[in-house]
């Protein structure tokens, strides 16, 4: 989760809730996606939502949010259920007033007195599509990509500073033609924060660890 997916991270923990699952939320700073993926790998996890996934941007640029290397890899390979969605990529992050000077012609966000966003060219989402088809085609569990289509941060909104659908669709096209054809992407209606794409993504998440066999606490207990 970062501030500009809280709402819609929020309504998916209260779903998820209600499915009988306890989630465990880490700020996607650069050094909650890492500390996420090492509790996964030290088997903590009944499976994983990669909701906030801007860790795999900021290191294309400079920015302060670097989740590392093995960002996206590590989950993938260790085969349990995941749901990825591409929340925040379309932007990196600076502290205000340390925007790197090439990068002073893209349009940037002012997200608190403390950090300033800019947004991703449809260059770099390409890119990023890459990479997400490249460390997720790996997975050896149940995976499923979904893809809000009405702008993945606050500012990407018609007439928002960061609205360019055209970059956006760069990122989808580039993920499809490079992943494996057996894992699924859905391109779903909504804002990346729209509480009821939470809700909508703790369900398919639900559904997903159900196929797998995955059993609740609640059903355990009964």
């Amino acid at each position: 989760m970062l501030g500009n997916t809280t709402k819609a991270v929020m309504a998916l923990r209260d779903r998820l809730a209600e499915h009988g699952y306890e989630a465990v939320v880490f700020h996607s700073n650069g050094v909650g996606g890492p500390a996420m993926e090492e509790l996964a790998e030290a088997g903590l996890f009944v499976g994983v939502i990669d909701f906030t996934t801007n860790e795999v941007t900021d290191p294309m640029v400079g920015g302060i949010h670097d989740g590392g290397p093995r960002r996206l890899s590590t989950v993938a390979e260790l085969g349990i259920p995941q749901i990825v969605v591409p929340g925040c990529i379309d932007f990196s992050v600076f502290a205000s007033g340390q925007l790197p000077v090439e990068l002073a012609d893209r349009p940037v966000y002012d997200h608190n007195p403390e950090y300033t966003l800019v947004r991703t060219p449809a260059s770099q989402m390409t890119q990023i599509g890459e990479l997400f088809a490249e460390r997720l085609n790996p997975a050896t569990g149940p995976i499923a990509i979904v893809i809000p289509t009405k702008g993945l941060s606050i500012p990407n909104v018609p007439d928002g500073v960061f609205w360019d659908p055209d970059a956006d669709a760069a990122f989808a096209r580039s993920l499809q033609s490079g992943l494996r054809p057996d894992i699924p992407v859905q391109m779903l209606d909504y804002h990346v924060n729209d509480p009821r794409f939470g809700e909508v993504v703790a369900d398919l998440f639900a559904d997903l660890l159900e196929e797998a066999g995955v059993t609740t606490r609640l059903e355990k207990a009964t």
